[in-house]
């Protein structure tokens, strides 16, 4: 099976803008909440990516101000996916050099080979601040969108 790039699972669905999170958990479930009403994974995923949260801590905050929380395979991601979140109140997440977080990318895989592509363009979006900062400050998904259809 090829592997999927980014403009393969982008659309205006994924991505809800400036959302009210109180803490963490809050902002992985609403970011969860999306992977599970776009068929991406079981319920029970968003339960993982917070359990691996809980265990192994802020880790997941990979870039000033943005987190990918994510779970196992086997936690019940159906296929490859991303839920896009920007909250309008940053969130601290525990980590000093990166919090507090605006943009939370929750992401899921069915394997370990199929989203090597995304992960690639997702880090390569990160390097660049001033798209990073775009998509923080965006007023609909379809700018989110533009943005990420640079980084295949």
């Amino acid at each position: 099976m090829s592997t999927l790039s980014l403009k393969d699972i982008i659309k205006p669905e994924i991505v809800k803008l400036n959302v009210d999170a109180k803490d963490p958990i809050e902002a992985m479930r609403i970011a969860g909440k999306i992977l599970v009403e776009q068929g991406i994974v079981e319920p029970e995923y968003v339960d993982g990516m917070i359990k691996m949260y809980q265990t192994f801590g802020s880790y997941i905050v990979i870039a000033p101000g943005v987190a990918i929380p994510h779970a196992r395979p086997e936690d019940g991601a159906k296929k490859v996916g991303l839920a896009i979140v920007t909250l309008s109140h940053p969130v601290e997440f525990g980590n000093p050099e990166n919090d507090p977080v605006k943009i939370c990318i929750a992401f899921a895989s069915p394997d370990k080979s199929q989203h090597i592509k995304i992960l690639a363009g997702i880090a390569k979006l990160l390097q660049c601040k001033e798209d990073v900062d775009a998509i923080a400050k965006a007023q609909t998904p379809e700018e989110v969108i533009k943005i990420l259809e640079k980084y295949e």
